[in-house]
């Protein structure tokens, strides 16, 4: 049986979010132990939390979800603002946090109208799957598998299969919720676990029974593991930061108060 190649569709905002530091300490874990391991970025890039050696492709910028539909040609027109260093746009989106709600509000849109609303996207991951020989895609959300099962929709589709995980997906489902559209976020996140030939993937027990409860997610399809993110204290005594796993702290996270 050949090795298995692990692809990670990894959403962010270009922060250190606890979501997108889960997902990259495990590609780097993956990569430490011989296997290839590929990121696609979809919305920003960080590309800091990775591995030397890891392959790193932009699969998608936010600006594609500009307007209500998504549009490639914002996607390619906004490459030099991400040219611009990272501190920079992540200080740009936390001071323009209507701008932030546009691209979220309408990338939920396309959620829920499936991932067949943005073909030329799925064509794009298919290509890159195809090309890197990727067996096994991990979306970092569930709520973008739609995508995910739109690439293996495609006539011609690479062979692959994906994993789908669930953490914070109820922070996008509020995003349905004032589009109106609720049942159909719902919907689209249950076809996806029911496509997937794995157990779906939660971080807690409770957080199983909450998907159960809101978004009708059959438990006997889910299977807890816990997101293995430790805040490792600094030999100083301050309180804690994220850190790489040998516990150096992230170059550009520091605390900040209110204030700040």
């Amino acid at each position: 049986m050949s090795q298995p190649v692990f692809g990670f569709l990894a959403f962010t905002s270009g922060s250190y979010e606890g979501a997108i530091i889960r997902d990259m300490r495990l590609a780097n874990a993956l990569h430490a132990r011989g296997y290839k391991v590929v990121i696609y970025w979809m919305m920003d890039r960080n590309p800091d939390l990775v591995s030397p050696g890891i392959i790193q492709r932009t699969l998608c910028r936010g600006s594609r979800y500009q307007f209500k539909k998504p549009c490639g040609v914002m996607d390619k027109l906004s490459a030099p603002f991400f040219a611009i260093p990272a501190n920079m746009r992540r200080t740009f989106m936390q001071r323009h946090p209507d701008y932030l709600d546009r691209l979220m509000t309408n990338l939920t849109r396309s959620i829920c109208d499936g991932g067949r609303s943005d073909l030329k996207l799925a064509r794009r991951l298919a290509s890159f799957i195809r090309s890197d020989g990727v067996t096994h895609l991990l979306p970092t959300f569930a709520m973008i598998c739609p995508f995910a099962q739109a690439a293996k929709n495609l006539p011609s589709a690479p062979n692959f299969d994906y994993l789908v995980t669930f953490q914070g997906e109820e922070i996008f489902a509020n995003y349905a919720q004032r589009l109106g559209r609720l049942d159909e976020y719902h919907a689209r996140l249950r076809e996806c676990v029911a496509a997937s030939p794995w157990p779906a993937v939660a971080v807690s027990r409770d957080y199983i029974d909450r998907l159960h409860d809101e978004m009708g997610i059959d438990p006997n399809r889910l299977r807890a593991i816990y997101p293995g993110i430790d805040l490792v204290y600094p030999v100083d005594g301050k309180p804690a930061l994220y850190t790489h796993l040998d516990g150096t702290p992230y170059a550009d996270l520091r605390l900040r108060k209110p204030e700040d």
